[in-house]
């Protein structure tokens, strides 16, 4: 399914995102400032942890895992997709003053969203399937758990110092808001999976969710720049986005951290065996 989605997104872009005036056909750069670079991002990420479920199975939960986090970070993105297309819709006059309609290309990437969301949820449902006990709470003794949850903590408060309140034409300017407070608890994420236990699915959803990061690092970007009328940036009006580097940054750092986490788990596990 996560599969499925990639193929989605990546034939979107072939499309036209939105139609101008009943007419003119739009790419997703007319509508969002370089949104292909948010598409071609969340498609490599959704093939590359579709690949590594299928590589890792369900026997460990790692499998599901890797999926389940990356999905969590596709809701995110789901959501917002499916507001800038209400918005698009709902906008009587863009501000060259022609009535804007989202298009093919915009359907087929929200299918797309849509799939990744479901391969999540199917996630989700085999790890509840294989119990094991449950999620428990645990303290974030180890210096890789400790590690992971400042890298959270660093990620939600740059996301909430990023300023995204821009003026002049932008269809998601009256969302700006509340795209930065989820933003910012996605990032947080991981300050609550260092609290949990058991640690092999743990940290495989916090490699999902690291895989998803240049796909969050690029919709706030793209959020982040205020357009012209002309579909361009216009520089000294933009958002600061500067901030949001950081989540790119912690996120893979926390992927990276979690996946040392797992080779020390299955090193001592593979000594404890012989």
């Amino acid at each position: 399914m996560a599969l499925a989605g990639a193929a989605l997104l990546a034939y979107s872009l072939r499309k036209p995102f939105a139609t101008e005036d009943a007419a003119w056909q739009k790419p997703i750069d007319s509508i969002v400032y370089q949104g292909h670079y948010y598409i071609v991002a969340l498609a490599a990420g959704a093939a590359l942890a579709g690949v590594a479920a299928l590589a890792l199975g369900r026997r460990s939960g790692m499998g599901p895992a890797v999926l389940a986090g990356f999905a969590l970070a596709g809701l995110w993105g789901t959501a917002v997709f499916q507001v800038l297309g209400i918005r698009v819709n709902a906008n009587p006059h863009s501000f060259s003053g022609y009535h804007f309609e989202v298009s093919a290309g915009y359907v087929l990437a929200l299918a797309g969203h849509y799939a990744i969301v479901l391969a999540g949820s199917c996630a989700v449902l085999a790890l509840w399937m294989r119990g094991r006990g449950g999620l428990g709470v645990r303290a974030p003794r180890d210096k890789l758990s400790i590690t992971t949850l400042l890298l959270g903590l660093s990620g939600c408060a740059a996301v909430s110092f990023a300023p995204f309140e821009i003026s002049g034409w932008a269809f998601l300017r009256g969302d700006f808001v509340w795209i930065t407070v989820s933003a910012a608890a996605l990032a947080a994420v991981p300050v609550a999976a260092a609290c949990l236990r058991p640690r092999v699915p743990v940290c495989a959803a916090m490699i999902g969710l690291a895989i998803a990061a240049p796909a969050i690092r690029f919709q706030l970007y793209s959020l982040g720049q205020h357009l012209d009328k002309w579909g361009g940036a216009i520089v000294y009006e933009s958002g600061n986005t500067d901030l949001t580097g950081w989540l790119l940054v912690s996120l893979g750092a926390v992927g990276v951290i979690n996946l040392i986490a797992l080779v020390k788990i299955a090193r001592r596990q593979r000594e404890s065996a012989e």
